[in-house]
């Protein structure tokens, strides 16, 4: 009755004091007890070196299979081709012909010499121009025309100035003569003068001069002919080795255009037609393991795995809801589909990687898995 009527006063006291407490005590441990915020999201398992599909960009049977099931395969190695009007062969000959020779004319010429009959389907307009751009070039170089002209020229312009120098002679002896004969027409005309010869004496003398000048003038005019004739045949050699240069260079240059477009042809050719090792590994056949099987555009036809070790990354997709959230180092629990993972547990893993920027509305982050 004493008790229901108050409440004791230590009933009170030590009520405060364990409430006190208990409120201390949560505020305490709030500071060292977290409870972490999860963020969930979707991830795929991948190795650092994936493996890589060989995709078909043309539909069409197998023509040839190159390759044979878990075989290793370099990268850039043939596996199949589909088919399509050129000859496997003939595109792999000229392939290798075009790499080893380059845009040599001789090389060219001396690796198409021989196989200059092949059937390359959509790349026979490209491989006909530069059959016709080698001929240009191998026929100029054979018939030798702009040497041969330019050695006819430099020996016209010898003969010229060894002319020349015989005429330059001729004239200074004429010139000499011409002095000695102007000298006697001026005695002759001082005697004529005094009467001491006849006006027939005095005229044959002035014949004289006049044939001496004649013949001295026709000497000075033949020299200045040569010389411009000389200055001619130069300015058509000068010329002749432009043209040369100029006819060197187009060829030069249709040629390797010639050459460009067949490689752009294959190239086509090969990136349609063509299965291709993208990288070094162990080949291996899914769907399709004959020729003659019929394989759809955008199709997996074969699937190269790289050997040797490779890390296995996680590839998670974090929403941007909250993402600003997720750091570097930071742990990642990641349990499996058809894994138990309440009977062999979890996988931990850490964050290593998060992209700097979204796409889709989705954040890209990298886990590694340091336990393997």
């Amino acid at each position: 009755q004493e008790v229901m009527g108050q409440v004791p006063a230590w009933i009170v006291r030590w009520g405060i004091t364990l409430l006190f407490l208990v409120v201390v005590a949560l505020l305490v441990g709030s500071c060292f007890f977290k409870y972490p915020d999860v963020i969930t999201a979707d991830m795929t398992l991948t190795g650092q070196h994936p493996a890589t599909a060989v995709v078909t960009r043309a539909a069409g049977k197998i023509q040839e299979l190159l390759v044979r099931d878990n075989r290793p395969v370099r990268q850039g190695d043939w596996l199949a081709v589909i088919e399509n009007h050129a000859d496997t062969d003939d595109a792999i000959y000229l392939d290798k012909a075009l790499e080893r020779s380059g845009s040599d004319v001789d090389s060219l010429d001396k690796a198409l010499s021989k196989y200059k009959e092949l059937s390359l389907g959509d790349m026979q307009a490209a491989y006909s121009g530069l059959l016709s751009a080698l001929h240009a070039c191998v026929n100029y170089r054979e018939i030798d025309y702009y040497p041969q002209k330019m050695a006819s020229i430099r020996k016209q312009i010898a003969l010229y100035k060894a002319y020349y120098n015989e005429t330059e002679r001729q004239r200074k002896t004429l010139s000499e003569q011409f002095a000695l004969t102007r000298r006697q027409y001026a005695r002759d005309s001082l005697l004529y003068s005094r009467s001491v010869i006849s006006s027939y004496e005095h005229e044959t003398a002035r014949a004289s001069l006049l044939q001496s000048r004649y013949s001295l003038e026709g000497a000075a005019a033949s020299a200045e002919n040569l010389r411009i004739q000389i200055g001619e045949q130069e300015q058509s050699l000068l010329d002749l080795t432009l043209e040369r240069s100029e006819k060197e260079f187009t060829l030069r240059q249709e040629l390797q255009t010639a050459r460009e477009q067949l490689l752009n042809s294959m190239n086509e050719w090969r990136l349609r037609y063509c299965l291709i090792a993208p990288v070094g590994g162990v080949v291996t056949f899914t769907k399709y393991w004959n020729e003659n099987q019929y394989i759809p555009s955008g199709e997996v036809a074969f699937t190269v795995v790289p050997q040797g070790e490779s890390r296995l990354v996680g590839k998670v997709r974090i929403p941007i809801a909250r993402s600003g959230k997720v750091r570097r180092g930071q742990r990642a629990i990641v349990r499996f589909s058809n894994f138990p993972d309440q009977e062999f547990g979890v996988v931990n893993g850490v964050v290593s990687n998060i992209s700097l920027v979204p796409t889709d509305e989705y954040y890209t982050a990298d886990i590694d898995f340091p336990e393997g």
